[in-house]
């Protein structure tokens, strides 16, 4: 056992009866509680599981002026159960424009959310600037201030190419851009 599962967060309520379904976890351990008491016996459970790469890490910040990123999956479908998350946030910029020049999720359950941070790559209390599903031409977003939040989240079942973006960045007059 590599992780202590000391004080778990339920992830459903308890179960009893017939139930099926699907159940995801956003951790790497599950308890599982099997409990039972002497009056009235049956089949039991069956339960199968499978363990979950996202395609992209959790949280990434970027402080280039300009670059790009992609949803993770290279040339395959990205996963199922995504959530992953990048800041975007230069040094003396002033706005981000933002780019997908490729976009195609599950439209209306997969989605990329940009929000705006006033507070720079903390993005404590980020606005909602825009949200994208489906599959889209290129789109390109304007943001007011020096940092964005990209969030990628997908859910359990139809997967899609994902997307690719790129960013740059305008830097405040009078501030030197970082050396080549």
């Amino acid at each position: 056992e590599t992780e202590q599962c000391q004080n778990p967060t339920p992830l459903v309520d308890p179960l009893s009866g017939s139930v099926s379904g699907i159940l995801h976890s956003s951790t790497g351990v599950v308890k599982v509680v099997f409990t039972t008491d002497d009056s009235v016996s049956s089949e039991g459970f069956q339960m199968t599981w499978e363990p979950f790469t996202p395609s992209c890490s959790r949280r990434q910040t970027l402080t280039d002026l300009f670059g790009s990123f992609e949803d993770g999956s290279g040339d395959e479908q990205y996963a199922n159960f995504v959530n992953c998350a990048w800041i975007i946030a230069p040094p003396d910029a002033i706005s981000i424009e933002l780019t997908f020049s490729e976009f195609d999720t599950e439209e209306g359950f997969d989605f990329v959310e940009i929000y705006e941070c006033m507070d720079g790559e903390e993005c404590l209390n980020p606005t909602f600037l825009s949200n994208f599903s489906g599959i889209l031409g290129p789109t390109t977003i304007q943001s007011t201030t020096g940092a964005i939040r990209v969030v990628f989240t997908s859910d359990w079942s139809v997967t899609g190419g994902g997307f690719s973006a790129s960013w740059t960045s305008a830097i405040a007059t009078g501030s030197n851009p970082p050396p080549p």
